[in-house]
């Protein structure tokens, strides 16, 4: 066969890989196991397509051995032309030229057949050698691991151990399956101790398949269970039980923890009256009509998602985590509810309210629960709250919770009041809060349009959290607003955290209200971030700095620096505003301080000065701009930035990228 093709591939200039061509039909061969072709290209350039459909190789074969004798047909004509007929030529040419395509298209077909095979084989074969050598490897860890020393624990305590694990380690219901096999295959002993252990089988999640979930009932025995009912696709406006709920709903009577959104009507006919043990209820969007809760029920968790329950129940109460998310109009409960269960309930530990529209706003009610104490609080969080319901609901508490870790409090605005009266509850409040803070407290404050949010952190005491809202005004009442929440939030903390640094933050939508007058009320300001916003006084901050240049220099009168604890400014994205007064002002504070020493004595005597800048320059002045930092060596950071557009005080301009 292969004299035979020899034939074809000199007479139409077919080039192997080793060969050379004469110029004729150029039709390259791929290597074996290589895809065929899709096209040729002929001495002319023009592009022939090979559609052709490859055959089974039984039929390559009979095809081969046929072109091969046409082949030797129509070269035994060409040689027999003796007159050269051009005609003749072509069309022995053209023959040959399709004939040469078929062959292709089947030696190709023929080879990928062949690779295809061995490949299958190899893959077999190494499929074959990791199924030995993982078994061989299981054997191996299964005898090594039996000397482990944790196997010395009574099996009551491993027991407890492996619980631990599989309970706290798990996210999510999806991984309690892969968690337990991977625990399983350390040692015989574990698999052992897994599998006689019925606490290890209790979570149970619609996800799961329906093999595991008959496992872990027939292995929990008949310890409580924590079910999960969760589908991908639901029928919103009517559920139907599917075959996991079918399976567990007659074992409600096991049930210590239910979850779930859009649960089906059987369900919740359980949850009235059949679920004596159950302790931790998370429910989302599941009934408009109200959940009814059975007799006898005593929740430690209960978690509410546009979800209604008989809040004057005397179920809902000595709990240990309440949660309450966008419940509102005639479902949301009131606020002596809602306090009359918080009073009921002292061991509570977690506490969220999250837009909430509490019915009732009677400030002289007088079943209205006051004085509320919670000391095993660690974490509390009320956001979209009016302020009158805010109010009114902080001042029932008694402060300061000991335990507290976690505080975040955003009330609804706007309000009626001056803003400096919504203050008022803090002072018997987050001031007392905070003032059990230790010395290595720290705070940051963000201003934006309409909100300032203060963070207070204490790394042995946790992270609190407040957002206001500033009442809505134009021109002049807006900006006499939003300076009264700036005014009441620096005496809040003036009298929570003297001596803590302190970090000011504008946002980009800063309210124009915001200039040097604001950031001068925060004098323990040790970093300021000065974004540029639409409106926002920046120029007054630039115009400040160059007065304090030129008071540094002797041209000016005396002026008070607001921060003189400032470690880092960073003045970013200046968009037309003249920066060479601070850029100026930040020189001469640079050239004024003195040489770091090896000597302590001196170093101690080091004035307090920047030790991080971030602002705009021009690349051309580059040099002359920051020559001085050679001089100062304690600066531990700066950072040049070059962005958008700045304007200088002679009016040039520089339009520059990061």
């Amino acid at each position: 066969m292969s004299s035979d093709l020899d034939v074809i591939w000199s007479y139409v200039g077919f080039v192997p890989s080793s060969g050379k061509n004469d110029g004729r039909i150029k039709i390259p061969i791929p290597p074996r196991g290589a895809p065929h072709p899709s096209s040729f290209r002929n001495s002319e350039g023009i592009e022939t397509k090979c559609e052709l459909n490859p055959p089974d190789l039984e039929v390559v074969q009979n095809a081969l051995s046929s072109l091969i004798e046409n082949a030797k047909l129509v070269n035994q004509d060409y040689l027999s032309n003796t007159n050269n007929d051009p005609a003749f030529d072509r069309d022995a040419k053209g023959r040959l030229s399709e004939l040469i395509k078929v062959a292709c298209q089947a030696l190709i077909r023929e080879a990928d057949i062949k690779s295809c095979d061995q490949r299958l084989q190899h893959d077999v074969e190494a499929a074959e050698y990791r199924r030995q050598r993982d078994s061989q490897l299981a054997d191996t860890r299964y005898t090594q691991n039996a000397s482990l020393p944790i196997h010395q624990f009574p099996v009551e305590l491993f027991s407890k151990i492996l619980t631990f694990v599989v309970h706290t380690t798990n996210i999510n219901y999806y991984d309690v399956e892969p968690t337990l096999r991977r625990l399983a295959s350390v040692a015989r002993h574990w698999k052992d101790v897994i599998l006689s252990t019925p606490q290890l089988w209790s979570n149970l999640h619609e996800a799961m398949s329906a093999t595991f979930v008959h496992l872990s009932l027939n292995r929990s025995k008949t310890v409580p269970l924590d079910v999960c009912f969760y589908r991908e696709s639901y029928n919103y406006s009517a559920p139907q039980l599917g075959p996991f709920s079918q399976t567990i709903l007659p074992l409600s009577d096991r049930w210590r923890s239910v979850e779930g959104p859009y649960l089906a009507p059987q369900i919740l006919e359980k949850l009235a009256s059949q679920v004596p043990i159950l302790q931790v209820l998370r429910l989302v969007r599941t009934s408009t009509e109200g959940v009814q809760l059975g007799e006898g029920l005593h929740l430690q968790t209960l978690n509410l998602t546009e979800v209604c329950v008989p809040w004057d129940s005397s179920r809902i109460s000595q709990l240990c985590t309440l949660s309450l998310t966008d419940i509102r109009g005639q479902h949301a409960p009131t606020l002596s509810q809602i306090a009359r269960i918080l009073a009921s309930s002292p061991n509570l530990e977690s506490l969220a309210l999250v837009r909430l529209e509490p019915l009732d706003t009677l400030k002289d009610d007088q079943s209205f629960v006051r004085n509320i104490s919670l000391p095993n609080l660690r974490s509390l969080e009320i956001f979209e709250l009016s302020w009158d319901s805010y109010n009114r609901l902080m001042k029932c508490f008694q402060f300061p919770f000991v335990a507290l870790k976690e505080l975040r409090l955003e009330p609804e605005g706007p309000a009626d009041q001056d803003v400096s009266d919504t203050f008022d509850y803090l002072a018997n409040g987050f001031v007392q809060q905070v003032n059990s803070f230790a010395d290595d407290a720290n705070a940051s404050i963000w201003f934006g349009g309409r909100t300032v949010t203060l963070e207070v952190g204490c790394p042995s005491k946790g992270k609190f959290s407040l957002r206001t809202i500033v009442k809505e005004g134009v021109g002049q009442k807006g900006v006499d607003a939003y300076s009264d929440a700036v005014t009441a939030l620096a005496e809040l903390i003036s009298a929570a955290l003297p001596d803590a640094p302190l970090a000011l933050h504008t946002s980009s939508d800063t309210h124009p209200g915001f200039s040097v007058d604001n950031f001068m009320r925060f004098p323990s300001t040790v970093e300021l971030v000065l974004q540029r916003g639409g409106g926002c006084d920046i120029r007054s901050v630039v115009q400040f700095l160059g007065q304090q240049h030129a008071s540094d220099s002797g041209e000016g009168s005396d002026l008070e620096w607001p921060c003189p604890k400032l470690k880092k400014l960073d003045i970013g994205e200046l968009l037309g505003h003249p920066v060479g007064n601070i850029r100026a002002w930040v020189k001469q504070r640079w050239v004024k301080w003195k040489e770091p020493t090896d000597d302590p004595s001196t170093t101690a005597d080091q004035p307090d000065g920047l030790l991080e800048v971030m602002i705009p320059f021009k690349k051309s002045r580059k040099t002359e701009m920051w020559c001085p930092v050679q001089r100062a060596q304690n600066i531990k950071r700066v950072v040049l930035r070059r962005k958008a557009r700045v304007v200088y005080d002679n009016g040039e301009e520089d339009q520059g990228d990061d």
